[in-house]
């Protein structure tokens, strides 16, 4: 049995450390309260912190993503893209797609075909914006389409040139977002792979540092430190933009590049850390728990606000009851029984495509 200072040789190749699913814990929180402001309050802009939990969700992808590409990498491409894709495959798609199925059955979802191609962000940028219960797949569309390009690009460049390679389409998403700021002020072109994807990218360069062992002789809790400094210096900038500017106008001064820096850096420090109060907040097991079933309260949660209103709609009494606190046990029981009776059953597929050691 490891204590939490350790971690099994197995699961450190595959990437796994309890303490960063509380970070998804985290993440999706700030994602639940925000869209709590938009079905319950309908002012979800007075959370400023919505769009960092999905940040956090991108850095933390492209961290895990490199790490189990590059510390199962056999030599054989087409095996070692097969086998990620199968294993990636088999954790995202079952839940997506039952839902969006369940939901094209009842008339309630918006553009099937973007829905189940993974293109739905696409749509919303050309249609200059979209709302509703389903909006917040866009995210995962943003990962999927990573996910088809970056393992590719990963496997097939020399490992003393990855540094560069992902030096280079970090510039690529600074430029992109910059661009995107001048020409598409009026949509959300923060919902496109080329502007968000330096979140994602920051967490790919994040873990093959350390992977390469360039951070071993740097404490994790100053990592972690000092990610939180520059994320609270990026949140100030976004404060003060909301202060003196209207909301449309707030991005012009938000620094992404500040940010997903931050966030990347405290990724990695909360990955390393030997910290013993860290790491027994961060693997305190209700938290690791639901962090681990997060993907399932990032998918059902919107859901969790309608059935909310149901519940009112039939039984106005229960208005009294907090609407965010109603919507959250609505999403909690469903995410679990989702996890225990499905999607776990379905990750046992897994087993079957294991990584070669």
């Amino acid at each position: 049995m490891t204590t939490e200072n350790e971690i099994d040789s197995n699961q450190e190749k595959l990437g796994y450390k309890s303490q960063l699913d509380t970070l998804r814990l985290i993440a999706v929180m700030l994602v639940f309260h925000f869209h709590a402001g938009v079905f319950i309050d309908h002012n979800g802009n007075q959370f400023p912190f919505g769009a960092l939990g999905v940040q956090i969700f991108f850095v933390l992808s492209g961290f895990l993503i490199t790490r189990i590409l590059e510390a199962n990498q056999t030599g054989d491409l087409l095996n070692d893209l097969k086998t990620f894709y199968i294993r990636r495959c088999l954790r995202i798609f079952p839940a997506y797609y039952v839902l969006i199925t369940l939901l094209l059955v009842i008339g309630q979802l918006p553009f099937p075909i973007f829905q189940y191609t993974y293109l739905f962000n696409l749509k919303v940028f050309l249609d200059k914006g979209f709302s509703g219960t389903v909006v917040h797949f866009w995210s995962l569309c943003v990962e999927e389409q990573f996910y088809l390009l970056y393992p590719l690009a990963l496997l097939v460049t020399p490992k003393r040139a990855r540094v560069f390679l992902l030096a280079a389409l970090l510039v690529a998403s600074v430029v992109a977002n910059f661009g995107a700021e001048k020409q598409f002020s009026d949509r959300p072109y923060y919902m496109l792979l080329p502007v968000c994807g330096q979140f994602l990218l920051f967490g790919c360069l994040a873990g093959h540092a350390q992977l390469r062992g360039w951070t071993k002789h740097v404490s994790g809790t100053y990592l972690l430190i000092a990610g939180l400094i520059l994320e609270a210096i990026d949140l100030y900038l976004v404060f003060s933009a909301h202060k003196f500017q209207d909301q449309n106008d707030a991005f012009w001064f938000r620094n992404y590049t500040l940010s997903a820096f931050g966030i990347a850096l405290f990724v990695l420090g909360l990955w390393e850390t030997r910290n013993a109060l860290i790491l027994k907040i961060f693997n305190y097991r209700p938290f690791s728990y639901l962090g681990k079933i997060s993907y399932g309260i990032y998918l059902y949660h919107p859901f969790g606000f309608v059935i909310r209103a149901i519940i009112v709609y039939c039984l106005p009494a229960a208005a009294v009851v907090n609407g965010e606190l109603v919507a959250f046990i609505v999403t909690i029981i469903w995410s679990m029984l989702s996890w225990h009776f499905f999607e776990s059953r379905v990750l046992k597929l897994k087993d079957k495509f294991a990584y070669r050691s």
